[in-house]
Formats: C-alpha cells, sequence, structure tokens
C-alpha cells in the first residue's frame, strides 16, 4: 500500500495537471487495519473507509459540482478495462490522455480507518501534493459496529466543510481597483524676533498639493494567478517661504533674509511588473487570493507590483538678502520608482459553494492622524467559479 501510495504522489508530482476546462481534482487513498476478516478478505475496518469514501464523494456531487474525486479504485478499474481493450485491439490514444488527466489531481485526500478492540478511530486528511504540505486534517472515534457509518458520515461533513473554507475551483473575472490619495496643506506660523535694536518677525509658510491616482484593473485567470493593468499618476507641488528678520549670516551679523523653494514632482506608470515566473514564461506580478471564513463570509486580498517608470521632479530655489543670496536656475532630475498595492477587501458574505461573487461596495475613507492625508479606496469586482 506504501508503494502505491508514493507512486500515486509521483504521478500528481510529475503531471501538469488539469486545464481551464476540466474540475478541480481530488485523488482519494485509503488506508485501513485492524478488525477480523471475512472469507474474502475484508473487514469491517475497509468496508467503513469505503463509506468515508463515498460519504466525501456525496458531499462533492451535491455541493461542489465543480469538482471531482476518484479513488485508486476507480484507477485500476480503468487500467484493467484498458488492458481488455488493449486485448480486443480496441484501444486508442484518446483513452490515455484520459486516463493522465485523471490522475492530474490538484489535491490528495487519504483516509485511514483503524479497528482497536471495539474502537473504530477514523483519520481524514487533504493535503497539496506539489508543495507536499498537509491542508486539512480531522479526527474521529465510534465503536466497532454499525454506528460507524454514522461517524464517518458526520466527520466527511466536517471535512467538506473545511474544504469549503478553499477556493478549490477558481473564480475568473475582473477586478477594479481606484486608489485616489489627496494632501492639500497650507500653514503659515509667525514668530518675534529682536536684532539690532528693533522687534521682527520670522515668517514661515508651508504649501502641499498632492495627488496620486491609481486604476488597477485585474483578470484573476486562476486561484490566485491574474494579469494586471495599471494606470497611475503623480502629481505634488511642495512650496515654502521663510522671511527670517533676523537671519544669521556667515560673519555673525543680523539680517534680514527671504528664502523660497518649490519641488514639483508630475509622471505616470503604466504597466505592470512582470519579474515572476509560471512554468517559465514571465507573468504579471499580481497575486489575487480569495479565502472563506467559518462565518459565511469571504476575503480577497489583491497584491501587485508596478514596474519601474521615471518621475520627473523639479526644484526652484530662491533667496535675497544682505548674504547667503541664491538664484540658480530651475533644477529638473529624473528618479525611478515603482509603487506596490497590498490591500484587503471585505469581509462580504459568501461561500465557495457560490457560483459568482460580486461586489461594489462604499468607498472606504481612510485619514493620516499625522499629515492629514485622504486616501480613497473604491473596489468592484464580477467573478464567476469555473
Amino acid at each position: 500500500m506504501k508503494y502505491i501510495l508514493l507512486l500515486a504522489v509521483s504521478f500528481l508530482l510529475l503531471l501538469p495537471g488539469v486545464n481551464a476546462a476540466e474540475k478541480t481534482k481530488f485523488l482519494i487513498i485509503r488506508k485501513w487495519s485492524g478488525g477480523e476478516k471475512d472469507n474474502k478478505g475484508s473487514s469491517n475496518a475497509d468496508l467503513f473507509s469505503l463509506g468515508l469514501e463515498g460519504d466525501i464523494r456525496t458531499q462533492f456531487q451535491d455541493q461542489l459540482p465543480c469538482a471531482t474525486a476518484f479513488s485508486l479504485d476507480d484507477v485500476y478499474t480503468a487500467l484493467q478495462h484498458e488492458r481488455e481493450r488493449q486485448l480486443l485491439g480496441v484501444s486508442d490514444d484518446g483513452y490515455g490522455l484520459d486516463m493522465a488527466g485523471a490522475l492530474g489531481a490538484s489535491y490528495l485526500i487519504t483516509i485511514q480507518v483503524t479497528i482497536i478492540s471495539q474502537n473504530v478511530f477514523f483519520i481524514v486528511k487533504l493535503l497539496d501534493p506539489k508543495k507536499a504540505e498537509t491542508i486539512i486534517s480531522l479526527a474521529d472515534k465510534g465503536t466497532n459496529d454499525e454506528s460507524a457509518f454514522d461517524v464517518a458520515k458526520r466527520l466527511s461533513k466536517k471535512f467538506f466543510e473545511k474544504i469549503c473554507r478553499l477556493e478549490i475551483c477558481p473564480y475568473k473575472g475582473r477586478i477594479k481597483v481606484h486608489v485616489l490619495s489627496e494632501l492639500k496643506a497650507d500653514t503659515t506660523k509667525e514668530y518675534p524676533v529682536y536684532c539690532q535694536g528693533r522687534d521682527r518677525k520670522y515668517t514661515i509658510s508651508h504649501k502641499e498639493n498632492k495627488t496620486t491616482d491609481n486604476f488597477w484593473t485585474f483578470e484573476k485567470e486562476g486561484k490566485v494567478w491574474a494579469r494586471g493593468f495599471l494606470d497611475f499618476t503623480i502629481s505634488e507641488v511642495t512650496e515654502n517661504e521663510i522671511d527670517n528678520g533676523c537671519y544669521k549670516c556667515p560673519s555673525g551679523d543680523l539680517y534680514r533674509r527671504y528664502y523660497h523653494d518649490k519641488i514639483t514632482k508630475t509622471g505616470n506608470i503604466d504597466g505592470v511588473s512582470e519579474e515572476s515566473e509560471l512554468y517559465g514564461v514571465r507573468i504579471n506580478d499580481v497575486r489575487v487570493e480569495i479565502t472563506f471564513n467559518d462565518d459565511d463570509t469571504y476575503t480577497m486580498q489583491v497584491k501587485a507590483a508596478s514596474r519601474k517608470s521615471e518621475i520627473s521632479e523639479t526644484i526652484f530655489r530662491y533667496a535675497e538678502g544682505w548674504c547667503d543670496a541664491i538664484n540658480d536656475p530651475d533644477k529638473t532630475v529624473k528618479n525611478t520608482i515603482d509603487i506596490a498595492m497590498p490591500y484587503t477587501f471585505g469581509p462580504f458574505k459568501g461561500t465557495a459553494k457560490d457560483k459568482n461573487l460580486k461586489e461594489k461596495p462604499e468607498p472606504t475613507v481612510k485619514i493620516d492622524p499625522v499629515s492629514g492625508e485622504k486616501t480613497t479606496i473604491e473596489v468592484e469586482f464580477d467573478l464567476e467559479r469555473e
């Protein structure tokens, strides 16, 4: 049995998996031990494990028809059928391709049933064969009689509830996110100063007018992968004016000096980074992950990164007075930047059993308590399950 399990997992790791038109596949492997065997070599442990497998299959058929579950027994039967077809000379490549597709499962379900004395112990697990990790592990126990089938049914229900917290069948469709950040500030502060036997003033004015506008569009095409499009613009103007009635010159003398600077940033980004790879092909650096919660709600986490682009920064500086005068021409520099978008939206009402996930909630407005910057986030999506 251990050899068969390793062989099945090896198939799962090597085959490319299902294509967009196929259902998400689960391979079920049963293991059992203990209990008295009948004249055919079967035992109650075998029957209870088979009952649990049947209950799990029924859950898929009734509640998640976009997925399908099959067992090694199905594979053995199909292989035997194919052998008979070959002996009759009616085998074809299409049937072999069907078999390969069947083994291209995305998940592995293991069922372990053990009978010790009058007790029956059930363990059922869901594993990701590509990552070689356990996603779900549940256990239950009963007595070695007909009531063990009820325990199996109860366990299958709990197990399937856990499965439905995952995005088993990919939701595909368009997601739109608009992020607008605005900051407008205009402050003036004045302080008394004294020099050269006279009362004077120190006045400082600060102005900011900043706007960044992000329009992200995502086409979700798999469980986490999506293509992304970005239209990002930035417009920032920061201005400072200082009128110092007692400016200290390098000589140590105090004189009036006026200073003015203005920094202007403008630019746009119109693409998403492509540093990631899938099957050796560069893809957009976009991830969209849907998580289903125990209270029949879900959240959607979107992570994306833009490509690097140039932003122009123009600097103006001017000063007049008895010393440290400045009258330089404007200076423009190019800075390379990129932006990231790590946002989590929700929770929204819905479960993995829903055929369609569609939302357009009211915009979320956040104001930075320190800078006063206002950020408005809008999201809209319409996703359909395969």
